[in-house]
């Protein structure tokens, strides 16, 4: 899960910095990328807020047994 949000990210960057001197050599302007980078922090607060990170992942049902839980002994 790391490693594929660790991608993400680096997709991201290297997106935006490529968006960056796009928007800069059309405009000349080089306050003007701000923008949507200002936008798009914006909304990684608001996730930030909406994320519970004592809520499990994946609900109870559906974990796996570990080796020490009865289901894993009542199969041997």
């Amino acid at each position: 899960m790391a490693g594929c949000g660790n991608m993400a990210a680096q997709v991201g960057a290297f997106l935006a910095s490529l968006s960056f001197g796009y928007l800069v050599a059309r405009t000349g302007n080089y306050n003007l990328p701000f923008i949507p980078m200002a936008i798009l922090l914006a909304v990684g607060v608001g996730f930030w807020f909406i994320v519970d990170p004592t809520e499990p992942l994946t609900p109870a049902a559906l974990t796996f047994p570990t080796s020490g839980s009865a289901f894993h002994e009542s199969l041997t």
